[in-house]
């Protein structure tokens, strides 16, 4: 990671990590800067739009959601877990739901991220913001982790090792998170950050979660599974500022190359603008894609 590519107020943020890597310097990512600025207003303005309609049409139709609601959670299942390299398909995950736990590991963790997603959706609706919090996230990455072998030992823990972004080795890596000792502050400033009323009266709730989104996958607190958890806390994050949840993994997932760029152009450029400008356009696309299944269960 070359800390001239790095925007001056990323380089400030600059640690070493510890021996034998003491000379390998590891981001502390600084929160996101205030106010957090669309680059495209026109693009925000028809996001939140959106966001209101979708609002708008759910709530319109109670108890009339069981099925959309249940087949919307399973696609962002699917589509996150692919970006990933965990695949399995919508068809593959239905049939593992009607037989009850039957599958091939990479079924069975696609299940369990559509199962935990469904069970802390209620969780946060009751509490906002305050049920975001490191135990849950050791939940949630417990929960997506649990058909993984490879994750046997550290499931639900927060990772004990330095870890890279890219490149071959540490020296050749296009980011290094923040070293172990550095996690426990790094996400809990994260989350008072989160809730803080001032933030959330200044600033809309798709920028905040843009912010947020990228501010958490620099921190990378776990060894495996953070795009998979941070793209759940987005859907929880929705509901957690009492607007439905949007599952933006199948636009993210056609999309990678685009959501990468705007994830290095925050963590690595201070250009937050950028990933308000992608989650936006995740916002109108999610929304119309709703609003269609919604008409095609209808019919």
């Amino acid at each position: 990671m070359k800390a001239s590519t790095l925007a001056a107020r990323v380089r400030r943020s600059l640690v070493s990590l510890p021996p034998p890597q003491a000379h390998i310097k590891a981001v502390v990512p600084p929160l996101p800067p205030e106010p957090l600025v669309p680059g495209d207003l026109r693009l925000h303005g028809e996001a939140q739009k959106a966001l209101g309609r979708i609002n708008g049409f759910l709530r319109g139709l109670p108890g009339r959601q069981f099925l959309a609601t249940r087949l919307l959670e399973r696609q962002e299942a699917v589509h996150s877990s692919a970006i990933e390299g965990t695949y399995a398909t919508l068809a593959d995950l239905l049939a593992s739901d009607a037989e009850d736990d039957s599958g091939e590991d990479a079924v069975l963790q696609v299940r369990q991220y559509a199962l935990i997603l469904g069970q802390s959706i209620h969780a946060v609706r009751n509490q906002g913001m305050a049920a975001i919090t490191v135990p849950l996230l050791r939940t949630l990455h417990s929960a997506v982790m649990e058909a993984d072998p490879k994750a046997d030992g550290w499931r639900g823990r927060l990772r004990a090792v330095p870890v890279r972004i890219g490149g071959r080795s540490f020296e050749t890596a296009t980011f290094i998170p923040p070293p172990p000792d550095q996690l426990l502050p790094c996400l809990r400033q994260h989350f008072r950050w989160l809730r803080d009323d001032e933030i959330c009266f200044k600033n809309s709730s798709i920028a905040r979660i843009a912010c947020a989104h990228a501010h958490f996958e620099a921190i990378h607190p776990f060894m495996d599974g953070n795009g998979r958890v941070g793209r759940l806390l987005m859907a929880l994050m929705f509901a957690a500022e009492d607007d439905e949840p949007l599952y933006l993994s199948p636009y993210i997932d056609a999309n990678k190359d685009h959501y990468y760029a705007a994830l290095r152009a925050a963590q690595q450029r201070d250009d937050w603008g950028a990933m308000i400008d992608f989650v936006s356009m995740a916002t109108i696309a999610t929304v119309d894609e709703t609003l269609r299944i919604h008409d095609r269960l209808s019919a």
